[in-house]
């Protein structure tokens, strides 16, 4: 894959400085929309240093079990247990962790009433979890507005 020419700006200062790459007139990648970049400084802060400080260990925790992984990641300043939940899911393969977001949270409410079955899908949970949610969001909703 081509590398685009860049150029690079400094947006801020001192310890809040963030360069940023973007294409150079002229090059293949010039004239395209530029990517949109939004970081919490605080919350990129503390995840660095708890993994610069050895706070956290993402091959302990990936061989942890889904809870204790979900536990220790809430530790760090602005991870709540949804972006934890979404970390042990994608990132370090706990496929029983079950993200809920707006969507999943009305899926629960519409489709389970009474509580979903947890025991009974696991240690696979979050799995099913992006099955309801891809059905949810891209078939169900398409019904839904065309009838």
């Amino acid at each position: 894959e081509q590398e685009a020419p860049t150029s690079t700006h400094r947006v801020g200062g001192g310890s809040m400085s963030l360069l940023i790459k973007s294409p150079t007139a002229g090059s293949a990648f010039a004239g395209r929309k530029p990517v949109k970049l939004h970081i919490e400084f605080p919350f990129g802060t503390s995840a660095s240093i708890f993994v610069s400080k050895g706070k956290i260990n993402f091959e302990e925790l990936q061989k942890a079990d889904d809870k204790r992984a979900i536990e220790v990641l809430t530790e760090i300043y602005g991870v709540g247990i949804k972006v934890a939940s979404c970390i042990a899911l994608f990132g370090m393969h706990h496929l029983n962790a079950f993200p809920r977001d707006v969507w999943m949270k009305r899926i629960l409410e519409n489709e389970y009433p009474n509580g979903y079955p947890f025991a009974d899908y696991a240690p696979y949970n979050g799995v099913y979890q992006q099955y309801m949610f891809a059905y949810y969001r891209n078939v169900k909703t398409l019904r839904e507005t065309r009838s």
